[in-house]
Formats: structure tokens, sequence, C-alpha cells
């Protein structure tokens, strides 16, 4: 069944599949009402509106008049903008006391406000963006708390259902954004570490004190330092890659405050003439997997630094874990033997206890000597692996050895890992 025809005079059809692309069309010229000192970025029905300068009475009179101007395009095409969704923030450094500006909307002052949101990103006054880096600690431990549900150490989901599950649900939050957010100081960045450390945990099932970087190994993800890295560089080469894109070009203009000077102004020549270099054109597939190699390899260089690593013998190559047609007991219990963390070599960390010593060897208990040093287990060794002392990566290589959990039943170390 279909409704009635009729000429709409206004607006759009609503829950039509035009409606979005309609309403952007129509919204798309409130650009070039902007004088030529302030400037501006729309998505959608998200607009902003900026001018910088040093003397605030000079930035508000450009905004007021771009305000003015909007507003009568806004009158003349049909749109209303809400009066209390409209903020306005200073950005400023100084630490002095200083006055905020005092702009208008429709007779109503604009209120100003330290922080505000904007497709997504809690900005603040000083762009240190500690409130954002906050909010997006918050939002990811909830999403956590489905991944703690589902990563039971004997009957959770599988190795590969986890990791699919922290990538679209906390992985995709840390990385919105993250060349926005990633200039933050890096001791605000280093708390969303903890919520990374935490997923990773939870997807291998590894013991609380097992080292950030095998957890990274195991897991195959990058520390999120060198992603937000790796996430900054791909946009630029995108940027770069298509040539209509409003960032890739900018206007050189000359800075008064160099005038004059002559170190600056040969720095701003040198500046202009790079700028006439034409680089060539390489397509962004091909960018993407030379730098996918390149983290590869920075990350390659920080595990190459893990030489008392437990599972840096074991995997000397980053990568990731590939678990084996186990179910999710059986795999926690290979992840922490390759990690070389167990509850009874390491339990006494979490407990301010001394490390437990082997009676028969006067040596702490560890993994390796548990599996191929202690001498009270050779005949169990030889039963299993044919050999008294067999080497740590060949029970815990890939695949693993046949018979490895068969021999750690028998001693009894299969309930303490």
């Amino acid at each position: 069944m279909f409704s009635d025809e009729f000429y709409q005079q206004e607006g759009v059809p609503q829950g039509s599949v035009l409606s979005v692309t309609l309403f952007i069309i129509k919204i798309n010229d409130i650009i070039k009402q902007l004088p030529p000192y302030v400037h501006g970025s729309l998505y959608v029905d998200d607009f902003q509106i900026h001018c910088a300068g040093t003397d605030m009475s000079f930035v508000v009179r450009q905004i007021q008049t771009a305000i003015a101007r909007i507003s009568k395009w806004a009158d003349k095409n049909g749109f209303v903008f809400s009066v209390n969704k409209t903020k306005c923030m200073h950005f400023c450094r100084r630490r002095g006391l200083h006055p905020d500006p005092e702009i208008l909307i429709n007779g109503n002052v604009i209120p100003v406000v330290s922080e505000e949101k904007f497709l997504g990103v809690l900005l603040d006054r000083k762009l240190t963006f500690r409130p954002h880096v906050s909010n997006l600690k918050k939002k990811c431990n909830k999403s956590l708390d489905l991944l703690k549900v589902l990563s039971s150490k004997s009957w959770g989901a599988g190795y590969d259902t986890l990791l699919k599950i922290y990538r679209a649900l906390v992985l995709s939050k840390l990385d919105y954004c993250s060349i926005v957010y990633g200039s933050a100081a890096k001791t605000v960045l280093q708390s969303l570490d903890s919520v990374h450390h935490q997923g990773l945990r939870l997807i291998s099932g590894a013991f609380r004190t097992s080292p950030v970087q095998s957890l990274y190994v195991m897991t195959g993800e990058l520390p999120l330092q060198l992603r937000r890295e790796k996430q900054c560089i791909k946009y630029y080469f995108k940027v770069k890659s298509n040539r209509r894109h409003p960032m890739y070009d900018r206007i050189l203009n000359p800075i008064l405050g160099h005038i004059g000077i002559v170190g600056n102004e040969k720095a701003d020549i040198a500046v202009k003439e790079a700028r006439r270099i034409t680089w060539p054109y390489v397509p962004l597939p091909d960018i993407d997997g030379i730098l996918r190699s390149e983290v590869s390899r920075s990350w390659q260089e920080i595990w190459n630094t893990q030489v008392n690593n437990k599972l840096h013998y074991i995997q000397p190559s980053v990568g990731g874990f590939k678990p084996c047609n186990f179910n999710r007991n059986i795999n926690v219990k290979l992840v922490r033997l390759h990690i070389g963390h167990t509850y009874f070599a390491h339990r006494y960390l979490l407990h301010s206890e001394p490390a437990p010593i082997c009676q028969t060897c006067n040596a702490n208990f560890t993994v390796r000597h548990i599996l191929s040093e202690c001498e009270i287990f050779n005949n169990c060794r030889i039963k299993w692996f044919g050999k008294a002392h067999p080497q740590l990566h060949e029970l815990l290589g890939d695949p693993p050895h046949f018979n490895l959990f068969s021999f750690v039943a028998e001693i009894g170390f299969m309930k303490v890992i």
C-alpha cells in the first residue's frame, strides 16, 4: 500500500532513503556564508565555526559577523539553529585572567563552556584531551564487562571469537579520532594502556603477573602508542593520495612577525620552495603494505630488547599465538606455559610471599625448570618426550608437543597452571 501523493513545500520526506542526501545537499552551502577570517566544518547537521587571533575584540566581531550571515541564510532556506544546543568555547593557553567572548545568537548570549563534545571528541579549553581520555576509558571498561562474562577460563568462548569481540567493542573506540587525541601528554594516554592490557589478558587467559610485552606478542595486537602512530601515518597518506581532499593543500600566508628578520625570512622562502616540489603519486593500497611492514619492524625492534622475557626464547618474532584445536581451558593453560607465568610459580607476587623453591634442585620453580630441568621428573619426560631434558621450544613450539599435557597431568601440575 502507498500513501496519497502530495507536494512537500519544505523539509525532507521522513523515512526516505534520499532524506539524508537531500538534507546534505541543501545545507552544504552554509559554509560559503562565512567571512574570510572565520572557518568552519560541517558534518550533516553538526556545524562549528572558529576564528583565531590575539585580539579578542577582533575575534568576537568576526564570529558575530559570521553568525549574522549564517542566521540570515538559515532563515532564507528554512533552517533553524537550536539556541539550547549552541555552545561557545575559548581555546587559550594564557594562565592569567582574561575575559571570555560574549557572542549572541538570535538575541541570546551563547554560554561559554570549558568542555564540549563535537563529533564524539570531548574538547577542553587547553586541548589536553584529559576529559576525553577519561570518558573514553569509562566507555571501554563498560565494553570489557561483556568480555569478562564470555572469557571464563573453563568454559569461555574461543580465542578468535574473543579477539573479534574485543576489536569490535573496545579497539574501535580507542582508534576513533586517535589522530586527534593522540597529541595529549604521555601521562594522559598511559591511562588507556590499562584498558588494553586488561582486554588482552581476558582474551588470552594470561596470568595477572604476565608482562605486557608478552601479551602484545601472544595476541598479535600492537601497543597503543604504535597503533596511534600507525593510524596517524595512514591518515596522512590517505590525505596525500586524494588531491581533492580539503587537507591536501594549504596556502602559505606570510607571517608578519617574520618580516624584517633575516633568518626567519630565509626559513619562509625555504618552506615555499619545498611546497613547489611535486612528489610522485603513490596509490594508497601500496602505502598500506609498506606501512604494515614498517610498523611490524618497529614492533620487532622493541621485542628484540626483551632478552630476559620468558616468551622471547620460545617466540623470538612478533606475531600472534595460534590456538590449537583445544577447548578454552587447555588453550588458557598453553598460553600461560608460553608466557612462563602460572599460578603455581607466580602467585607469590600477588600475596607478598617468597618465591617457591624446588627442594630437590634448590632452584626457583619456573615453567622451564618443571618442563625440562628438574631431575625428579626425568623418568616422566623420557616416558612422554623420549628424552630427560628436552628444550622448551620443542615442547611449546608451533604446534606444541603432542604429549605435553599428558606429562603435565601426570606430575600433578595441571590444576595449578
